[in-house]
């Protein structure tokens, strides 16, 4: 089956998962140690994909500051590698006192249109389900088509807010794993 085959088993909806573009794709969780290999990445975002990011258009210094700022002791983070090198990062970060956090996607322009911003987005939500966050927000510039397919591809609920549209993916609960007494049943 070729690569932009769009049927065939194991395909969600019918579509690829990721095509991968000349080389295997490695996800794994970013810890601190990674901060120099995040900071990196966002630095070889072009403007565009800047302004898509954090909404504004952001120097080097500021993308940087923002790298070094993250509170990784309360938020996931995930890097997708090809051929060693850091291309793709979704972070997932909870809002305190609710059950909700908020999902960013970069991927590098001669990455995009491959799957890498799903498949960070479908562990990220897994990720969620997991902990218990039960809605995950994506807020994305209007022009960013990229976020708003990610966001329709995933489900999610898209309204207009202050200039941006916000995607709201509700995430269910996990099913209780826990054995049940034969008792309960009754």
């Amino acid at each position: 089956m070729s690569p932009t085959s769009r049927d065939g088993p194991g395909k969600p909806g019918g579509r690829l998962l990721c095509r991968e573009p000349g080389g295997r794709i490695r996800l794994r969780g970013l810890m601190a140690r990674d901060c120099a290999l995040h900071t990196a990445h966002l630095l070889r975002l072009s403007p565009e994909d800047r302004r898509a990011r954090f909404h504004s258009a952001l120097g080097d210094r500021s993308v940087i500051a923002y790298s070094r700022g993250i509170d990784r002791d309360h938020a996931w983070i995930f890097g997708a590698f090809l051929s060693g090198t850091l291309r793709g990062v979704g972070e997932l970060t909870p809002v305190t006192g609710t059950d909700e956090a908020e999902l960013a996607i970069s991927v590098e322009q001669p990455y995009q249109h491959v799957g890498i911003g799903k498949m960070l987005s479908l562990a990220l939500i897994l990720v969620a389900r997991r902990v218990g966050i039960g809605k995950i927000r994506m807020s994305f510039v209007r022009d960013n088509h990229r976020m708003r397919a990610l966001a329709r591809d995933l489900g999610a609920r898209t309204v207009a807010t202050s200039g941006v549209l916000e995607g709201i993916v509700t995430v269910p609960p996990m099913a209780d794993r826990r054995p049940r007494s034969p008792c309960a049943a009754r």
